[in-house]
């Protein structure tokens, strides 16, 4: 008995340890500023055309001097043009589809899907923006 009394209470020390340790590993750990895409839209951030970023995803680099942030696109189909479209992966695997065939399927063209061109020109909804992290 004295025994498991012993290790029930080493235990709960290490456990105390851990957790405090990572506490403080969370509490130093420097993290991402964030903002959302309206508000630096409204700042007079410029909206850059449609490309992968550091990690991957996809998505657009908003600049304004020397501030930057890339904000991640939230959809993951796009219309190219009236024969194609792509869907976009978690991490930015670019997969090209019949647009005829899955219209046929679909019952008729998606208003809500965007097309490619409008994207590439950094004329994105502000629906389909995710997360902007600043770089």
């Amino acid at each position: 008995m004295h025994f498991m009394k012993r290790v029930f209470q080493s235990a709960s020390v290490a456990g105390l340890a851990l957790v405090l340790g990572l506490g403080g590993l969370v509490a130093f750990t420097p993290s991402a500023e964030a903002s959302s895409f309206e508000r630096l839209k409204n700042k007079g951030f410029k909206v850059g055309t449609f490309t992968r970023g550091k990690s991957g995803s996809r998505g657009w680099y908003l600049t304004n001097g020397s501030e930057r942030y890339f904000c991640r696109f939230k959809g993951s189909t796009v219309y190219i043009g009236k024969t194609k479209m792509v869907i976009y992966t978690g991490p930015g695997r670019e997969i090209s589809m019949n647009r005829k065939a899955y219209e046929e399927k679909a019952g008729g063209p998606d208003p809500s899907i965007p097309m490619m061109r409008d994207l590439k020109a950094g004329r994105p909804e502000a629906r389909l923006v995710g997360a902007c992290v600043k770089q």
